[in-house]
């Protein structure tokens, strides 16, 4: 373990030697650089030779002629100005490469010195406890030896420091730690002398360490600082190599702070901010083996001592070099112990933990860091940031206390008293920061403190709260109080009290406590109203001041009293029955008017504070809709059924309660409301339309959701409030919006419309089947119905007039509908709702029912016709489907005349119905057939000739095989007078003059 050490700290000297190399290397060369700076002067002058002065020398001139050329040079003096500038300096050269060679001299002229010097260290130490140990030499001689071998290191660091004549010059890391190594053999000496012999009393060990603590001084000032390093490592490391387990703690404790002394002297003397650094480290070390042996006094006062030396040591470098201070390590060094100490000190909370008294020392100490921490910004001996290092630990180590039953039982009054007291230093220490320090440090300074003591104080909450006195609540109500009382101070030294950001901070750490402190002692369904009352007196205290976080805490007001409204517990009470509907009603009138009072408060006085009042206006509007709530929940929970739809009615009056809110707001809207005004209609109604949607529509829907009832006979049921309802107040929400293309306004048009279909939907379910909506198949009848409610959908949704509404989107959506609604359309009419080739094999019920499915047959022809509107495609196809609703309607009618309502028997060959078909197709492929003559149009026109088409080839084919006699006879001859008489009415059609042209007229392509 003693190697790896020496082994260690030889590689870092190793890297500081690199770095000394490189120094002295770039020092040369500065100092070289003169000479190749002047050295192109010359070159400068010699430069007017220059090809003009060339032809005027003759070619067979002697040498002698040269010498004319510098004086024609020197007769241009303007010229010499405007040589070309010095050549730019050369970089500076890096540090040289690590290489083999380069490593073997290191080792050969520093390292050897380093394990040297730190060998001679340890074998001094060791030697001495090896003769103690073996009994070799009496214990006087002992001493004597191996304060002559200190000595001895100390005059060799001597004589080698002097040696400036040497090859190669003196060797001073050499000398460094020789000297090192005697000055750590002399603490060994004087610590045997007095633990382990008794040689010695106290004091005079104690003058003795002195002494050499006060040599080694002087040897650093000489030495220079890596003696200082080898020296305090040593000092720190001797009593553990020296039998530290026999050492009285008192001694111990003596030692290591006397090393702390020194080294922090060292530091201010000679700014060596190394040496505090290993200084803490050792301090560190010792207060850890400290905590072990669980020594709270001991360790608090090495922990003083930590923060203390680095302190004065900085303070002491400014007073002497009267300068700003630079941002070195040594300026770090406060700021450093500073957190190295609160690390230290949650450490010392942990240890008390475990003792059977009360964690004082820890509170203490607590204290003192903290208000330190705050004085050290005062003359930036640290960043206002580093004060949170000992709030921090305070809080957590005062939890940590709090969560041991044995102290919360034992002694409740004084944890009470730590968590209020701390709260206080936490917020006066900050407060004295801020308001005595530099103005950058305020807000840091203030946040720090006022949240420190509003965290702990809402923490320690919860476990003072159960003991008897409501503890907590005092706690809380007088941090609250202290809080208040600093704001007033604060807002007197600011120099503005509306945009100051620390007097914020501070003013809502007091009112979330204030706001804790009415929850701590107002009873649970008082506590609406009593939080709203508190927003209310903020408001009206920032109607008064009109400091900055007054009017933005009243709205922290607002949250926390719907927040007490959905807690589950107040939620039981009030919809069980426990909490009187009465008082339900009276808290809820409270706490919504208190809030409306303190949104108007805000609102009018302070213009500024626009969004506050929104804010609390908003929270006024749904506290009133929570209790709202809770009061409907209560009221059906004793007057309505348990089984008989309660949830889905309960959901469908939360709809129309919300949506109903979201009218309001937009009705009182206003072009130039704020943000908050504007979103929460937003917000208000879209909650609603979702509600409605997830609930009524998904979740309790009484067809395909969890299968609830609905009360109320057909159409006038509760459908009304579940479906209609919302649609009708979307839409109205949405006219009352200013901008008709805001897609908010458009989403809420679309959501209307899917409220309407989703209540003709459900009321036709329900008017078909009542109770049994939910389990009952659907019918002819009930496809026809759904078939047609789909067709007057897609007409609805293209009425042209839609595109520049607020309906747009719902006009865009209308070629999706349309073709989807004719594809039902045709669907079911030609194939699911047929009572004769339908997939259903029961018979009707009645002739009442045939009569229902007929007409809506014919409904359904209509509302395909009516869809013919649009472009070419779809309005011929639209066609196509009516002409063959309607044409299924005419079969149906035909076959239900013979058959009444079962209309499954085979077809009578023989008889008078194949012949009426026939005649009846032919006679409606006429009726088509002159309509499209008349208008013109050719889709129709094809229509009716596919319809007498079939009705030729049902006649040739059909009729001649199975009719016979006069039957046949006669159903030829009829159908070729009809076909004869439609092609004359046919041909006057098309003869005849057009009058007017018809708007629905189709023409071919």
């Amino acid at each position: 373990m003693t190697w790896l050490c020496i082994i260690a700290l030889a590689v870092w000297i190793f890297l500081q030697d690199r770095r000394l190399k490189a120094l002295e290397a770039r020092l040369r060369d500065l100092s070289g650089a003169p000479p190749v700076v002047r050295a192109p002067g010359p070159a400068a002058a010699v430069e007017p030779k220059q090809s003009p002065v060339k032809p005027t020398v003759p070619a067979h001139a002697p040498a002698l002629v040269a010498e004319t050329a510098p004086a024609a040079s020197v007769s241009r003096p303007p010229v010499a100005p405007q040589a070309p500038p010095a050549p730019p300096r050369p970089p500076s050269p890096s540090a040289p490469p690590l290489t083999w060679a380069a490593t073997s001299t290191w080792m050969a002229e520093n390292g050897l010195a380093w394990l040297g010097g730190g060998g001679l260290a340890l074998g001094g130490l060791l030697l001495v406890v090896l003769a103690a140990q073996r009994g070799v030499f009496t214990p006087p001689f002992r001493i004597v030896a191996a304060a002559i071998l200190g000595l001895a290191m100390v005059a060799a660091s001597e004589w080698i420091r002097r040696q400036n004549n040497a090859p190669g010059g003196r060797h001073a890391l050499a000398a460094a730690v020789a000297a090192g190594a005697g000055a750590v053999t002399l603490y060994g000496a004087v610590w045997a002398a007095h633990v382990l012999y008794g040689l010695i009393s106290l004091p005079v060990a104690a003058a003795l360490a002195v002494t050499v603590s006060a040599g080694l001084l002087g040897l650093a000032l000489l030495h220079g600082e890596a003696l200082a390093l080898l020296a305090l490592f040593g000092a720190f490391l001797a009593p553990a190599l020296s039998r530290h387990g026999v050492w009285p703690p008192l001694v111990e404790e003596g030692y290591v702070a006397l090393l702390a002394v020194t080294g922090s002297a060292i530091v201010a003397l000679r700014r060596w901010a190394r040496a505090g650094v290993v200084t803490l480290a050792g301090l560190a070390v010792w207060i850890l083996m400290a905590l072990i042996a669980v020594r709270g006094p001991s360790v608090s006062v090495l922990l003083v001592l930590a923060l203390a030396g680095p302190v004065a040591a900085v303070l002491w470098r400014r007073r002497v070099d009267d300068a700003p201070p630079a941002r070195d390590l040594l300026t770090r060094l406060p700021t450093i112990a500073l957190v190295t100490v609160s690390v230290g000190a949650f450490g010392l909370w942990l240890a008390e933990s475990g003792e059977g008294n009360q964690p004082v020392t820890a509170a203490l100490l607590g204290g003192l860091l903290i208000v330190a921490g705050a004085a050290m910004t005062v003359p930036r001996l640290a960043p206002p940031l580093a004060f949170a290092a000992p709030v921090v630990v305070a809080t957590l180590g005062l939890l940590f206390i709090l969560t041991s039953r044995r102290f919360v039982e034992d002694s409740p009054l004084i944890l009470g008293l730590q968590v209020l007291g701390l709260a206080g230093v936490m917020a006066g220490a900050a407060l004295a920061g801020a308001l005595r320090g530099p103005p950058g440090n305020r807000t840091p300074l203030l946040a720090i403190g006022a949240v420190g003591a509003a965290a702990l104080a809402t923490l320690a909450w919860p476990v003072l709260d159960h003991l008897p006195g409501e503890r907590g609540g005092l706690i809380a109500g007088l941090t609250a109080v202290l809080l208040a009382a600093g704001a007033v101070l604060i807002a007197r030294r600011v120099e503005d009290p509306r945009r100051d950001p620390g007097l914020g901070l501070w003013i809502a750490a007091a009112a979330e406590l204030a706001f804790l402190t009415v929850h701590a002692t107002v009873a649970d369904h008082l506590e609406p109203a009593a939080m709203a009352l508190a927003a209310l007196a903020l408001a009206a205290i920032a109607n008064r001041l009109a400091w900055r976080g007054l009017a933005a805490t009243s709205t922290a007001g607002a949250v926390a009293a719907l927040a007490v409204m959905l807690r589950p517990g107040f939620v039981a009470d009030a919809s069980s029955g426990q909490l009187a509907l009465p008082l339900l009603a009276l808290v809820t009138a409270l706490a919504a008017g208190a809030l409306l009072a303190a949104a108007r408060i805000v609102g009018g006085k302070l213009a500024e504070h626009r969004t506050e009042a929104e804010a609390l206006s908003t929270g006024a509007l749904l506290v009133l809709l929570t209790g709202l709530f809770l009061m409907l929940h209560a009221g059906l929970a004793t007057g309505h059924p348990a089984d008989h739809g309660q949830a889905l009615l309960e959901a469908s009056l939360r709809t129309a309660l919300i949506l109903a809110a979201g009218l309001l707001l937009a009705v009182r809207g206003r072009p130039d409301d704020g943000p908050i005004a504007r979103w929460r209609l937003i917000v208000v109604a879209s909650l609603g339309a979702l509600h409605g949607l997830a609930t009524g529509g998904l979740v309790l829907n009484p067809w395909w959701g969890a299968g609830h009832p609905v009360g109320g006979p057909p159409l006038l049921n509760d459908l009304l409030l579940t479906f209609l309802a919302p649609a009708l107040l979307l839409g109205a929400i949405a006219h009352r919006r200013p901008d008709a293309r805001d897609r908010w306004t458009r989403g809420w048009t679309v959501a209307a419309a899917v409220f309407a279909l989703l209540w003709a939907v459900t009321a036709t379910r329900h008017a078909f089947h009542g109770a049994a909506m939910d389990v009952a198949a659907i019918g002819r009848a009930e496809a026809c119905a759904y078939a047609v409610i789909g067709l007057l959908t897609a007409r609805a949704f293209r009425m042209r007039r839609l595109d520049a509404t607020r309906a747009a989107w719902l006009y865009a959506a209308a070629p999706a509908v349309g073709w989807t609604a004719l594809a039902a359309a045709l669907l079911v009419f030609g194939w699911l709702a047929s009572p004769w080739w339908g997939p259903s094999e029961a018979p009707m019920a009645s002739s009442w029912h045939v009569a229902l499915v007929l007409a809506l047959y014919a409904a359904g022809a209509g509302a395909a016709a009516s869809l013919r509107r649009g472009g070419l495609a779809f309005a011929r196809v639209a066609l196509c489907v009516a002409v063959g609703v309607l044409f299924a309607f005419v079969t149906l009618l035909v076959r239900w005349v013979f058959h009444g309502a079962d209309m499954r028997d085979g077809l009578d060959r023989g008889g008078l119905e194949t012949w009426t078909f026939s005649a009846v197709w032919a006679a409606f492929g006429l009726v088509v057939l002159f309509r499209a003559s008349a208008r013109e149009d050719v889709a129709l026109r094809w229509l009716g000739l596919v319809v007498l088409l079939v009705t030729a080839a049902k006649v040739l084919l059909f009729d001649m095989a199975t009719l016979d006699g006069v039957v046949r006879a006669a159903s030829f001859l009829a159908v070729g007078a009809l076909f004869i008489a439609g092609a004359l009415v046919v041909r006057r059609l098309n003869a005849a003059p057009k009058t007017s042209p018809d708007a629905d007229r189709i023409t071919a392509p």
